[in-house]
């Protein structure tokens, strides 16, 4: 019924908009004179929510090329990225602001001379190439004008933060100071104490075992679990019966010719001259029989000039036409471009790739039909979402389109069932689970759409508190963890007898005689070093408490060192070198970053910041 309503609702608030159009015409919103809705204000700088979104698609672009996988809104806000998206976009505000107050502006000879001179931008004889600017304005979602604006802001904050980073230096004690505790070495002794065996752990009676349950009562609690109903849409159940005519599989394989082969390729290298004559000349020796790399080397002073592998798509018409008439190994005659005269040869030629309709008519058909099948889906989803608005339960919506819903007796927030078992065919988990969690006991949840074209909708039947496991169910579990409970214990005593006869006087290698180990020796380590260089985790920042002398236990996983402190190894920092010139640049530079972040605080605090939470989050539930 609240599904009912809030369609109506709908309905009358878009009949309103309308209205409103006809009323006072939509002149304004072709001449940008909408309002901005700034997720951020800094002074009288908006950070407009299109710019943010833009923003963190970008960053969430990037990671997830990272990652491997595309991260979600939940994903970015554990990880911070809206809010360090946000914060960036604030700190260039603020430099904006201060910048337009202190009359700092950017000359456009300037923009255009750091865009030129962007590696990014540069064709392969080193010039600016528009066509690859264009080409990352697309890729990045930038206008040109967005891109400029990024870029002032870039180098006003360079301007800013170099007259701040010119005041401030490394003490050179501090840095030699640092220097020293960051590269001072110790050596260790120890004996590998192996975990204790089994059948050194005598049999234990119920009593222990029901003491020891009571004790670890949380480690054998059933999870909480869920009955829940739900109808799943996905494209792929419906493609399989969608028909895709054979003009239509012909049509995507000539639109799509291109992707599927591969044009031919050559790879190329030249020898480039001033003027014709010296080309001629180098021409004449190649033509007598003398080898192309020492022609190359004697007349023009270097090797030849790799161009790489190419289908000429990238190179000079003139290049190109030359390069892509010869022969494998012969040199061409000279010719000249705006760049000078030259003598190409190909050195390796991949033929033309011509793809196939035969090999190819299954892979277009199923992707065509799932193209197909995704529209589909989009119209059942929303007959299936109207019925269940309309007061219909899962079951009779899904009667009535020929669909199937699937009941789950108990499901854990980690999607298993009763047994630990992975439950099948689910959808896509980091979303079913969240609207299993969050719907309700009785409700139904909203249409999910699943990111891959298909849709869910559930309604959550009943709920089962976590409880604790009966004592006589997991009896043979908690047998199994007391025993390695008691192995743990009886191997850590065994340390601590060995560590208490360290301190009373007895040797490593007295110990390790008694129980038939031997004495070991670590690599000289500093505080950071650790696998494979120490023996075992934490071993660097144990070792680093003690002195020389002391000695210690460290846990492992299948035992305990004992371990004693051989040798404390200073590090000299006059005779560091450029390792101590490292360190005082890394110290320097850590200053900056922290004066600069000061300085933006305090720019926050005169110009003011002010956030709009409700329109950030607008943002992240479109993602």
């Amino acid at each position: 019924m609240q599904k009912l309503v809030a369609k109506v609702l709908t309905v009358i608030l878009f009949g309103l908009l309308i209205l409103s159009f006809a009323v006072w015409g939509i002149g304004d919103i072709f001449r940008g004179g909408g309002q901005v809705r700034a997720v951020a204000e800094v002074g009288d700088i908006p950070i407009d929510q299109h710019n943010y979104n833009l923003e963190l698609r970008r960053e969430q672009r990037r990671l997830s090329q990272r990652f491997g996988s595309a991260l979600q809104s939940e994903q970015l806000r554990l990880l911070g990225v809206d809010r360090e998206v946000l914060r960036s976009m604030i700190g260039r505000a603020l430099i904006e602001a201060e910048a337009d107050r202190q009359g700092l502006a950017v000359p456009e000879p300037q923009i255009q001379q750091r865009i030129y001179e962007e590696d990014l931008f540069r064709d392969q004889f080193g010039s600016f190439d528009p066509a690859r600017f264009r080409q990352f304005l697309e890729g990045a979602s930038y206008s040109e004008q967005s891109f400029v604006k990024r870029l002032t802001g870039e180098m006003q904050s360079q301007r800013i933060a170099g007259g701040i980073a010119d005041a401030v230096s490394a003490p050179e004690a501090l840095a030699r100071r640092i220097y020293e505790f960051e590269n001072e070495r110790r050596v260790a002794r120890f004996i590998r104490l192996p975990q204790a065996a089994e059948s050194d752990v005598a049999a234990p009676d119920d009593e222990a075992l029901k003491a020891f349950y009571d004790q670890n009562a949380a480690t054998f609690m059933s999870p909480p679990f869920r009955a829940v109903t739900f109808i799943q849409l996905r494209p792929s159940d419906v493609a399989a019966e969608v028909a895709v005519a054979e003009d239509v599989i012909v049509e995507e394989f000539e639109s799509r010719r291109s992707e599927f082969g591969s044009p031919e390729r050559r790879t190329i290298e030249q020898m480039v001259f001033n003027s014709e004559e010296e080309a001629k000349a180098a021409f004449e020796k190649l033509a007598a029989g003398e080898d192309y790399e020492a022609v190359a080397q004697e007349t023009t002073g270097q090797a030849p000039i790799p161009l790489g592998s190419t289908d000429g798509s990238g190179l000079l018409p003139v290049l190109r036409d030359a390069a892509f008439a010869l022969e494998e190994g012969v040199g061409s005659e000279p010719f000249e471009s705006p760049l000078g005269w030259h003598i190409v040869r190909v050195t390796e030629i991949v033929p033309a790739v011509e793809p196939e309709l035969a090999e190819l008519r299954d892979q277009l058909r199923d992707e065509i039909a799932l193209r197909e099948a995704v529209d589909s889906i989009v119209s059942l989803a929303n007959e299936l979402d109207d019925q269940i608005g309309g007061g219909a339960s899962l079951e009779d919506a899904a009667e009535s389109l020929g669909l199937n819903p699937r009941h789950l007796e108990a499901i854990d927030r980690q999607g298993r069932d009763r047994n630990g078992e992975a439950i099948a065919d689910l959808p896509p988990s980091d979303v079913f689970m969240t609207e299993v969690l969050n719907t309700p006991v009785g409700e139904t949840s909203l249409m999910q759409e699943t990111g891959d074209g298909g849709y869910f909708v559930l309604r959550v039947d009943g709920a089962e508190e976590s409880k604790q496991n009966a004592f006589e169910d997991v009896r043979d579990e908690v047998e199994a963890l007391w025993r390695q409970s008691e192995r743990t214990r009886l191997t850590q005593e065994q340390g601590q007898a060995m560590l208490t006869r360290l301190q009373e006087g007895a040797s490593l290698e007295t110990l390790a005689e008694e129980a038939g180990l031997s004495v070991e020796e670590s690599a000289p380590l500093t505080r950071e070093e650790g696998e494979p260089a120490a023996p075992a985790p934490r071993f660097a920042a144990n070792i680093f408490t003690l002195d020389p002398g002391e000695a210690t236990t460290i846990p492992v996983t299948d035992g305990f060192l004992v371990v004693q402190l051989a040798e404390i190894m200073p590090a000299e920092s006059d005779e560091a070198g450029d390792q101590l010139a490292e360190t005082t640049d890394a110290l320097a530079q850590s200053m900056r970053a922290d004066l600069f972040d000061l300085y933006l605080a305090s720019l926050q605090s005169e110009f003011g910041v002010r956030v709009n939470q409700a329109l950030l989050d607008e943002v992240l539930s479109s993602f």
